[in-house]
């Protein structure tokens, strides 16, 4: 197996830049950047697009034009190579001229797999798969979402949350601004944007009056994410909530039918057969309809409902540096809990970052219960 060289990985980790840029915007695609260099000059780059867009490496490819020829080509993952919505990358790239592709990642939709880089093999295209294990390592997490829904049928659950030094998300009072920074706070409204639906429930709606959107500096609305999901197993919404009062498609999930809802609002009545949504039933319906990553944003019964069920896959808590202490006050997740420390859910591959006076600690939950590996 042939090696990347060492003046190579700037390259590649520009590729990996331009896929960062379409993260999580493109689904039910994976996120993918390409580039195109010839005598170690950037002739060509590309981001996929939305369906029924164009694929990173033919943007690529297209932008270097006949510089193409005898080029290399980065991209973040192994070019597709069947007919779909978009003809295979593997002709584009063949037909072009390009000589040699430098990829990491073999794509694992059944119908690629390894396919596209035998395709370009055949055609004598030199094809390099041996990287820096920190390029393995981001390729990986750009299409973690993807990799989770191909492999479960499920979405990517993460778990945010916000909480003080001592572990409460607000004050006995239900008073929760702000706990964090606002450079933490922005960091929220980008994982909004690059998440395909929020969820949060009946009780976040009602005392925090969310939006659940994402919106930039100055407060204006960008479009994000898709889809916003409310589970309010009894239909109380109140109709005057902020929800309502952005655009963008709604979700609420309930035991049984609600009436008079505006028309950018969709009902699911999703029971579980115990009085409450089925949690389960929910992922598994935005899994059908191709949302791959989900963001969850609620209070501690919730959370606690999504913890129990093994419905979560990472957490990510942001800490600010405050107490705020109290018996009343709420935690990240409430219910019933555990018995036994040796019973507690495991948290692996853990980063922690600081934003400014707050802490930010991200995590994969080793669930071994989850519903859905």
């Amino acid at each position: 197996m042939k090696s990347i060289k060492k003046n190579d990985v700037a390259f590649f980790n520009r590729a990996i830049d331009l896929a960062y840029k379409s993260s999580g915007l493109v689904s039910p695609r994976p996120s993918v950047g390409a580039l195109v260099t010839n005598e170690n000059i950037i002739v060509g780059e590309g981001a996929t697009e939305k369906r029924p867009g164009l694929h990173a490496e033919v943007i690529a490819i297209n932008n270097a034009g006949e510089k193409s020829l005898n080029g290399t080509l980065y991209c973040t993952l192994e070019p597709h190579s069947f007919h779909g919505v978009a003809p295979p990358c593997t002709e584009t790239i063949i037909k072009s001229g390009i000589s040699k592709v430098v990829c990491p990642i073999k794509d694992p939709h059944p119908k690629v797999n390894g396919i596209g880089f035998e395709q370009l093999k055949a055609a004598n295209i030199e094809v390099i798969t041996k990287v820096h294990s920190d390029v393995i390592e981001s390729c990986k997490e750009l299409i973690s979402p993807y990799v989770h829904h191909l492999n479960t049928g499920y979405p990517l659950v993460t778990l945010k949350t916000a909480m003080s030094i001592d572990g409460k998300t607000a004050t006995r009072l239900s008073d929760s601004k702000w706990i964090t920074t606002l450079e933490s706070r922005n960091k929220v409204h980008n994982l909004r944007y690059k998440a395909d639906a929020v969820i949060t429930g009946i009780g976040t709606i009602i005392s925090d009056n969310s939006r659940l959107t994402s919106r930039d500096h100055d407060d204006k609305y960008l479009g994000r994410p898709k889809l916003r999901i409310v589970v309010d197993s009894n239909g109380i919404i109140p109709a005057d909530r902020n929800i309502f009062k952005q655009p963008g498609q709604i979700v609420i999930a309930s035991v049984s039918k609600i009436n008079n809802l505006p028309s950018n609002v969709e009902n699911m009545v999703l029971p579980d057969g115990n009085g409450k949504v089925s949690l389960q039933k929910l992922l598994f319906e935005m899994g059908q309809r191709g949302i791959q990553n989900i963001l969850l944003e609620c209070g501690s019964k919730l959370n606690a409902g999504f913890i129990e069920n093994g419905l979560v896959d990472q957490i990510k808590i942001f800490i600010g540096g405050i107490i705020i202490g109290g018996s009343d006050s709420p935690g990240v997740i409430s219910g019933t809990g555990i018995d036994l420390i040796k019973n507690a859910i495991p948290i692996k591959d853990l980063s922690v970052l600081q934003n400014g006076n707050d802490i930010e600690i991200t995590g994969q939950i080793n669930h071994p219960y989850k519903c859905c590996n």
